[in-house]
């Protein structure tokens, strides 16, 4: 039994140290470019990461000081949380599943098309109101000041290997051509030289933000996938070293529990007398019995020769 605690125990130290990843792929995505303006999946991240920490920590004190209530609220509460986990790691990977990028010839990157991506993830920019407020966070970045540091001169900027959201808020959009000539496409009457506006209210920027969004949740997503089964393999292994526990105490779960420490059973002589018929009381005065066997029956409550009960 103190093994098996022992086990549980080490089993949910493992437990606090697998939610610094999922805590981390959370505090990663803050910091992402298109993350940090659309504030949706980081949150869930961080806030799921914390109560694995919270409950893992309970298990880990409950095995030590062996504390039965901790154990069994580690478990259901641990639980939950797999659960919970594998739902968001099914969301994601649906959400992400679509959105490739198209090759466009003599330039270094993809582009993308609003129908590429997922129903959920346009709805995120869809929506005018969600868009001004992910436009005004874009313009407050440095996200297009670094390019004009780095490139000097238009086909080196074409060139080069930019982001998506870089490729759609920063420069003008491939189909309005290296100069602006004839506006025929909508998203080239949007851009706008000055460096707080550019092409900020541009479909392409819409798209390259989900495609940036897109990448980053699918890298969250393969960090969750792997934390996820380590959590699920090392509760397999603490529910049957509890169960382990369970069947030392005789698989007494609910009354172990309630009664850690079962009542004294009388001895097997006092069972005999005990058994022995009241009716029967006066032939036994006839017998001859040795001092300690007198002393005993004494002692159990039976009185020889009054025939009398004493409960």
């Amino acid at each position: 039994m103190a093994l098996s605690n022992n086990v549980i125990g080490a089993i949910n130290f493992i437990g606090v140290l697998l939610s610094i990843p999922i805590i981390s792929a959370g505090i990663w995505l803050t910091n992402g470019a298109a993350d940090s303006c659309v504030k949706f999946l980081q949150w869930r991240l961080i806030i799921l990461g914390v109560l694995i920490l919270i409950v893992a920590l309970a298990g880990f004190i409950g095995a030590i000081w062996r504390i039965q209530c901790l154990i069994i609220f580690y478990l259901i509460a641990m639980l939950v949380l797999i659960i919970l986990v594998v739902c968001l790691v099914v969301f994601v990977y649906m959400v992400t599943i679509r959105g490739h990028g198209t090759i466009e010839p003599n330039h270094a990157y993809l582009e993308y098309q609003m129908d590429d991506f997922s129903g959920f993830l346009r709805r995120r920019v869809s929506s005018s109101f969600k868009w001004d407020s992910i436009r005004n966070c874009l313009s407050q970045t440095n996200m297009c000041a670094e390019l004009n540091q780095s490139f000097r001169l238009d086909q080196d900027l074409f060139n080069a290997h930019l982001t998506p959201m870089q490729l759609g808020c920063c420069k003008l959009p491939i189909q309005c051509g290296y100069t602006f000539v004839i506006p025929s496409f909508t998203d080239c009457l949007r851009w706008s030289n000055d460096p707080t506006q550019l092409c900020y209210g541009c479909d392409s920027c819409k798209v390259g933000l989900l495609a940036d969004l897109r990448k980053e949740w699918k890298t969250a997503n393969v960090i969750l996938i792997i934390t996820v089964i380590s959590i699920i393999v090392i509760y397999t292994i603490g529910f049957c070293a509890f169960m382990n526990v369970k069947t030392v105490t005789k698989n007494l779960f609910p009354i172990f529990f309630l009664f850690p420490n079962p009542p004294p059973q009388p001895n097997k002589l006092h069972k005999m007398v005990k058994s022995v018929d009241k009716n029967s009381l006066s032939q036994m005065d006839n017998v001859s019995l040795s001092p300690s066997n007198k002393n005993a029956l004494n002692n159990s409550g039976l009185k020889l020769g009054t025939q009398q009960w004493t409960p």
